[in-house]
């Protein structure tokens, strides 16, 4: 008689689209599930892996997880020229309800514009979610100035549709956070590429009493070195799990 797989590889249906996806199975008699979202051009496994590694801790501690591919990205159904932001909210609000309706207790962790998404998303969910990690989130503050310069926008060999920023643009991240009555942990990099400091410092001048925001010094957008890295995932894993030893408690 042989285990289950602790790993299990395959696809679900969201709307009409085969979602890519790895489900990391806990303990079965605990249901507390953590939800990842991928950034832009990125896919389940996250960068340089790190959701990968997040998801295999919280599985040794008895807590599962769901790693996907959003519609058009890595191998879901879809073409990522096609991408939506508002399908990316809509999927991750999906996969969390679903998830909720099992009898599981969800947590979410988003990366870069995943985490954008995912602060739509937790919006969107309310009372639903234990808690929000976000690692470089994009905030986006002075998106209502954005135009498109073309229909297309293309970025290292891959092109989206302006429209997928269009979309981005209309999400108010700063509005959006303070609604949340979820528990939020987030991260930034004084040294992202991506995201402007000022941006940053104007999130974490926002936090409300229990979350975290950290903007750590010198930390790039996603390629962090190790010594941090480390320490950044070890952290993330121990918040997930605070927030579900916390529902038990």
């Amino acid at each position: 008689m042989t285990n289950a797989p602790l790993e299990e590889f395959g696809y679900r249906d969201v709307r009409g689209i085969r979602v890519a996806s790895v489900l990391h199975r806990g303990q079965p008699d605990r249901r507390s599930l953590v939800v990842m979202t991928h950034g832009f051009r990125s896919s389940k496994i996250g960068p340089s892996r790190y959701f990968v590694d997040v998801a295999r801790g919280l599985a040794s501690k008895g807590i599962s997880s769901f790693r996907f591919d959003q519609p058009g990205s890595g191998d879901s159904e879809g073409a990522f020229e096609d991408s939506s932001f508002i399908t990316w909210i809509d999927t991750i609000e999906l996969v969390v309800s679903a998830f909720h309706a099992e009898g599981y207790a969800v947590a979410l962790l988003g990366q870069s514009m995943g985490g954008r998404a995912a602060v739509a998303a937790a919006a969107k969910l309310r009372d639903v979610l234990e808690g929000l990690a976000l690692w470089s989130p994009g905030p986006m503050l002075n998106a209502n100035s954005w135009e498109p310069d073309g229909e297309w926008l293309e970025e290292e060999g891959q092109r989206v549709r302006s429209t997928f920023w269009q979309e981005a643009a209309t999400i108010d991240f700063l509005d959006l956070y303070q609604s949340l009555t979820c528990p939020v942990y987030m991260i930034f990099g004084s040294a992202d590429q991506l995201i402007p400091l000022e941006e940053m410092r104007a999130v974490e001048a926002a936090c409300k009493n229990g979350d975290q925001i950290k903007v750590i010094e010198g930390l790039p957008h996603s390629a962090w070195p190790e010594p941090p890295r480390l320490s950044i995932l070890r952290e993330t894993r121990q918040q997930l799990e605070s927030w579900f030893v916390e529902r038990t408690n």
